[in-house]
C-alpha cells in the first residue's frame, strides 16, 4: 500500500511539475519568445504531454518562431488528436483541408515515424 501510494505521489509531483513549466511556456510564446516555448513544448511533447503537442502544431501552422509548415503543424495535431486532445481534432482537420494528397501521406508518414520513435 505504500508503495503505491509513494507511486501516486510521484506522478502528482510530475504533472504539477509539467503544468507549471508548460503554464511557463505560454507566457514566454505570448510574449514572442518562442525559442524557450519551443524548447519546453518539444521536452514536453517527448514525454507525451499532449497540450504541448498541440501548442507545437500551432507553432508550426502559424510559422512563429519556426518555419510556416503544414505537414509539421498536421504531424504535431495528429498526435495530441490520438491522445484524445479535444482542440487538436479541430485543428488537425483544418489543416488537412489545406495539404495535397503527398503532404497528406507525408504527415501521417512523420506522425507513425515520431510515435514510434517515442516509444
Amino acid at each position: 500500500m505504500k508503495h503505491i501510494l509513494a507511486t501516486v505521489f510521484v506522478c502528482v509531483l510530475l504533472v504539477t511539475s509539467a503544468c507549471s513549466r508548460f503554464d511557463e511556456s505560454v507566457a514566454a510564446y505570448e510574449g514572442g519568445n518562442y525559442t524557450a516555448a519551443l524548447w519546453e513544448w518539444q521536452r514536453l511533447a517527448k514525454a507525451g504531454y499532449s497540450p504541448a503537442l498541440y501548442n507545437l502544431g500551432v507553432m508550426y501552422y502559424e510559422g512563429k518562431g519556426v518555419p510556416q509548415d503544414t505537414v509539421q503543424a498536421y504531424m504535431w495535431f495528429n498526435l495530441a488528436a490520438g491522445q484524445g486532445y479535444e482542440y487538436a481534432l479541430d485543428s488537425r482537420q483544418l489543416v488537412a483541408d489545406e495539404m495535397t494528397a503527398a503532404q497528406f501521406v507525408e504527415a501521417q508518414r512523420r506522425t507513425r515515424e515520431w510515435w514510434l520513435l517515442s516509444r
